[in-house]
């Protein structure tokens, strides 16, 4: 019965409120969900087309992005605390994260609910995954194989790749 329920509550069906009980959201409340958070920390030239692709699909859904990137955040992670605690209070749609190692993890794995619908895109720099979010993430090893197959049908001979040392973790999941 208890997962039954978590799984009504990630659907957005029934809310639990502390000292209250468990409340069914009426069609009307459900349809009132009109934001999702961009979490998009970066400013390379992807991260700007990873935005738009995003922002190009949710407008005609009739949902609106709201964005926290390098001009709004400093590195605090009180203040990205502070705004995400403010989003997720008004009832979001659901929350988009480009997940690299300077997020509030653990912030995050403790209101996933919250959220309604946590999606962490492009990659994730935490050791440990978090229940009832959705993982859509690059396999940049493959991305690897694919650039050096392709230099390599070009007639180059010597390669060389650039790495970080940001840890690589995966997990396979459709959304």
């Amino acid at each position: 019965v208890s997962q039954a329920m978590a799984v009504l509550v990630n659907e957005g069906l029934i809310e639990r409120i502390p000292r209250r009980g468990t409340m069914v959201i009426g069609e009307e409340e459900r349809n009132n969900r009109k934001s999702v958070c961009l979490v998009m920390l970066e400013h390379e030239d992807v991260y700007g087309e990873i935005t738009t692709g995003i922002t190009s699909r949710l407008l005609p859904k009739d949902l609106y992005p709201v964005t926290i990137n390098n001009s709004v955040y400093n590195g605090g992670f009180e203040e990205m605390i502070k705004f995400l605690e403010n989003f997720m209070n008004d009832n979001p749609y659901g929350v988009i994260v480009d997940g690299h190692n300077k997020l509030p993890y653990d912030f995050l794995r403790k209101n996933v609910k919250k959220a309604h619908k946590l999606i962490f895109v492009n990659c994730f720099g935490d050791p440990k995954k978090i229940p009832g979010a959705k993982y859509a993430l690059a396999d940049y090893e493959e991305a690897g194989r694919e650039v050096a197959r392709y230099l390599v049908n070009k007639g180059h001979r010597s390669l060389a790749f650039f790495a970080t040392d940001e840890p690589l973790i995966e997990y396979s999941e459709s959304i």
